[in-house]
C-alpha cells in the first residue's frame, strides 16, 4: 500500500515524498523508540520513491524513527528531534540535513521540553549535524517564516551558517540545487532585500524591502 501510494503521489505530479514514522515532540522525549509505521512499509516507501527519481523526507522526532529514517536511506528528516551521536555522525557522513522548525515546535510544546529539545539540537550541532532551514509554514502564520532564523541561532548556527541552511543547504536538501539557492547565470533569480544587515543581525531578515521571484519584481503588500 505504501509503494502503490508512492507511485499514486508520483503520477499526480509529487516532487518530493513526505513519510511519516513518528509522531510528536512529548511523545518523542518521553518514548525514544516511539516508531508509527514498520520497518518494512518505511523502506518500500523510500525505495519506491527513489525507484521513481523521488527525494523522501520522513518525519520523525524520536530517537529510533530517525534512526530507522536514516538507515532506511530517507534524504532529509522534517522537524527537530532527538537525534542520537550515532545517527547524527551517520548523517553528517552522507549530508542528510535535519530540518528542525523550531519555531513551529516552540508554539506548540511546553516550554521545558522544548529547552530540552533546543539543548539536544544545540549538542547535535556542535556534533556536526547538517542543518537545512524548514519552517512548518502553514502550521505557523505565513509571512513569520523567518522568526526561525533566531532558533536557529540559539543552537549554535553563526548568521552566516543560518543564511546558507535557508539558500544552499534548503536547495541541497530538497534536490533543487542546480536550481535554486545561489546567486549565477542559469539559476533562478529568487532575491530578496532586507533593511539592515543580517551578517550582524539575523532579525533583519524579517524586515524585508524587496522581493524577486524567477527574475520578476513581487509588489509587496502590508
Amino acid at each position: 500500500a505504501f509503494r502503490e501510494r508512492v507511485g499514486k503521489d508520483v503520477e499526480e505530479g509529487a516532487d518530493l515524498i513526505k513519510v511519516c514514522a513518528a509522531g510528536w515532540l512529548a511523545e518523542a522525549a518521553e518514548k525514544p523508540d516511539a516508531y508509527e509505521i514498520s520497518d518494512d512499509e518505511l523502506r518500500a516507501a523510500i525505495e519506491e520513491a527513489h525507484a521513481l527519481k523521488r527525494r523522501v523526507a520522513v518525519h520523525a522526532l524520536s530517537e529510533r524513527a530517525i534512526a530507522a529514517s536514516v538507515e532506511h536511506g530517507a534524504d532529509l528528516i522534517a522537524h527537530g528531534g532527538f537525534t542520537s551521536k550515532a545517527t547524527v555522525a551517520a548523517m553528517a557522513r552522507r549530508r542528510i540535513y535535519q530540518l528542525p522548525t523550531l519555531f513551529s515546535l516552540k508554539g506548540s510544546a511546553p516550554p521545558a521540553l522544548y529547552e530540552k529539545l533546543r539543548g539536544h539540537l544545540s549538542a547535535a550541532v556542535r556534533d556536526g549535524l547538517p542543518m537545512a532551514f524548514g519552517t512548518d509554514a502553514g502550521v505557523i502564520r505565513h509571512g513569520e517564516n523567518a522568526k526561525e532564523f533566531a532558533e536557529l541561532a540559539a543552537i549554535g548556527l553563526t548568521p552566516p551558517q543560518a543564511i546558507r541552511a535557508a539558500t544552499i543547504d534548503a536547495a541541497v536538501a530538497v534536490g533543487l540545487a542546480d536550481k535554486t539557492g545561489v546567486l549565477k547565470p542559469g539559476m533562478y533569480a529568487d532575491i530578496i532585500a532586507v533593511e539592515g544587515n543580517p551578517l550582524a543581525d539575523l532579525d533583519a531578515l524579517q524586515k524585508v524591502k524587496f522581493v524577486m521571484q524567477e527574475g520578476r519584481v513581487v509588489p509587496l503588500t502590508k
